[in-house]
């Protein structure tokens, strides 16, 4: 912080921060692709203390004891959006895949019967 109180009052016209319209002049802001420097910080403690904590190993502990609280720290490091190879649609196999069928099937007599 600069140290300096807010006034409170209007912008002076010749602060350089109003333009001509009398709006107030946004600046450039941070350039596209550099994190945010607290969040960085925050990540790198984070981190850390999951280290001191044991890790991997901590965290299959977390997952037995809290498995609600688990899950939202995996809800929160899943990537929002999943895709299958090549960014084609995803693919299952083996057993899912035989139930993923069968559910569309039950879907299907439902829908014909309606």
């Amino acid at each position: 912080m600069s140290g300096r109180k807010p006034t409170g009052g209007p912008i002076p016209a010749g602060s350089g921060l109003v333009g001509a319209d009398g709006k107030v002049k946004k600046g450039p802001g941070r350039p596209a692709g550099v994190p945010n420097r607290t969040t960085t910080v925050i990540r790198d403690l984070i981190t850390g203390a999951l280290d001191k904590a044991g890790g991997m190993d901590y965290l299959v502990k977390q997952a037995e004891q809290n498995p609600v609280a688990f899950m939202a720290l995996v809800g929160k490091v899943l990537p929002l959006q999943v895709t299958g190879a090549n960014g084609g649609p995803l693919e299952f196999v083996g057993v899912l895949a035989d139930r993923l069928a069968e559910a569309r099937k039950r879907l299907e007599l439902v829908e014909r019967l309606d």
